[in-house]
Formats: C-alpha cells, sequence, structure tokens
C-alpha cells in the first residue's frame, strides 16, 4: 500500500459521501424561515393570524348567504369569492407549509393525550382548508356559474352538472361547520392553557422562536407531517 496515500490529508471543504453521516449534535443549514424545533418561526406566524383574519369573514358571509333574509344574496356571494380568490394562494400557502413543518416539541408539562389531539384537530383544520379551495370553484362552475372577483369573472371551464354541484354543496357546507367547530375548540383550548396552565403555548404563536446557535443542537424535535 502506498503510504503517501494513506497520509494525504482531506481537504477540509469537501462534502460528506453518501455512507458518511454529520458529527453528532451537528445541526443543519437553516432554510428560509422554518420553524424551530421548540417553536413557531415568523413564516407560520404570519400564515396562522393571516389564515385566521381570513377565514372569519369567509365563514359569516357565506353562511348569510345561506339565510334568505340576509339581503342580496348574490352580492354576498359575490363578496365570498372574492375574498376567497384573493387568499386562494395564502391559504394553500398556509396548509403545504404546516404539512412541511410539522409541529414544535410538546411542552414540558404538556400530557401526551394532549399533545396528540392538539396535532389531530391542528391537521383537521388544515385538511379542512384544502376541501374547501377545491370544493369552492368546482361548486360554483358545476352550478353554471362564474366566479366573481371584483368586478372580473373566471368563467366555468365545463357545462352545468347539478348533481355534482349538490354534492359539491353539501361537502362545502359540512367542512365549513367543521372548521368553525374546531376553530372553537382550538381557541377554548388556548384559553385554558393560558387561564389555568400558565405554559406559556400562546406565546410560541405570537413571537418566532430562537434556533440554536450555529454547531448547538435543538432540544427536542419537531412532530411532522409527512
Amino acid at each position: 500500500m502506498n503510504s503517501a496515500a494513506v497520509d494525504k490529508p482531506v481537504p477540509a471543504s469537501r462534502s460528506l459521501g453518501a455512507s458518511e453521516t454529520p458529527a453528532p449534535g451537528a445541526v443543519s443549514p437553516r432554510r428560509f424561515g422554518a420553524d424551530p424545533a421548540a417553536g413557531y418561526g415568523w413564516v407560520s406566524i404570519v400564515l396562522h393570524w393571516a389564515t385566521f383574519a381570513v377565514l372569519l369573514p369567509l365563514w359569516f358571509v357565506g353562511y348569510a348567504t345561506s339565510h334568505p333574509g340576509s339581503g342580496s344574496v348574490l352580492k354576498l356571494i359575490h363578496t365570498h369569492t372574492t375574498i376567497a380568490v384573493c387568499a386562494y394562494a395564502l391559504l394553500w400557502l398556509r396548509v403545504l407549509w404546516r404539512f412541511r413543518e410539522g409541529h414544535p416539541a410538546p411542552l414540558p408539562r404538556q400530557r401526551p393525550w394532549s399533545v396528540r389531539l392538539s396535532r389531530a384537530l391542528h391537521y383537521l383544520l388544515v385538511v379542512g382548508i384544502a376541501v374547501m379551495l377545491v370544493s369552492g370553484p368546482l361548486m360554483a362552475w358545476s352550478a353554471g356559474n362564474a366566479i366573481h372577483v371584483f368586478s372580473a369573472a373566471i368563467p366555468s371551464p365545463f357545462p352545468k352538472l347539478p348533481h355534482l354541484f349538490s354534492w359539491l354543496l353539501a361537502v362545502h357546507r359540512t367542512t365549513s361547520r367543521i372548521i368553525m367547530l374546531a376553530i372553537l375548540v382550538h381557541v377554548s383550548a388556548v384559553l385554558k392553557h393560558v387561564a389555568f396552565d400558565k405554559d406559556g403555548i400562546l406565546g410560541r404563536m405570537l413571537v418566532a422562536g430562537r434556533r440554536p446557535p450555529s454547531g448547538q443542537a435543538a432540544v427536542g424535535s419537531r412532530g411532522t407531517g409527512r
């Protein structure tokens, strides 16, 4: 064996091979806006509150359209679709970002069943939003209607389909009620943490968590949606 080959130093800048693993405690490179292990990053916080600000008016306007005595139903529908289309990309980003980032590590005093329940409720909300984003446009188009956005209109790409419309209308209305019920449970749980547990869980969605310094491993691990 050639001793020169054995003694030859390996350049420090060489990347790890497929069979090599980083040293214990090493931290992977930071992704833009990614959540830290013990909390939420600023992207998650902005998406959370922006989604809440969009869902409330969408729900109330949508609820009003199902009641004949609520004024001009057509104007309410146009208001509903305008808000929905303007926030469409934002809401899809909210769904995809949460499945990518998962959830922060549990707080020290959180019970395992409570953590599992809260994550299940959270994913129910996210999946419900995705269902609404798909069923909404298809519902309008299957009724033979255009989707109105301010003074513009997005025409239906297919002919009127009454049976599909009836099914999508039931899905859309049922999902909207599930979402609002889940939001009420979610808010009640947060108030319980604030008033009784006093464990700082609300603070994680108000102030972005800090990532550990370079070279220092994070404590705990995130529960991912993958």
